[in-house]
């Protein structure tokens, strides 16, 4: 199901923005998720600043 979702969203994004827009619009939600994927700790564990005092 996620994946007709997607590649409709992606088909009225090419046909509104173009093939640009929408490499962009994918660069820019991956940088985000990546960058928020950086911040996640497991749950429980001290974090290295914690770890050396």
């Amino acid at each position: 199901m996620s994946g007709l979702f997607g590649s409709g969203v992606g088909a009225l994004v090419v046909a509104s923005w173009g093939y640009s827009g929408a490499f962009v619009l994918a660069g820019s939600i991956g940088l985000m998720a990546a960058g928020l994927a950086f911040m996640l700790r497991q749950p429980g564990r001290k974090n290295s600043y914690d770890r050396n005092r």
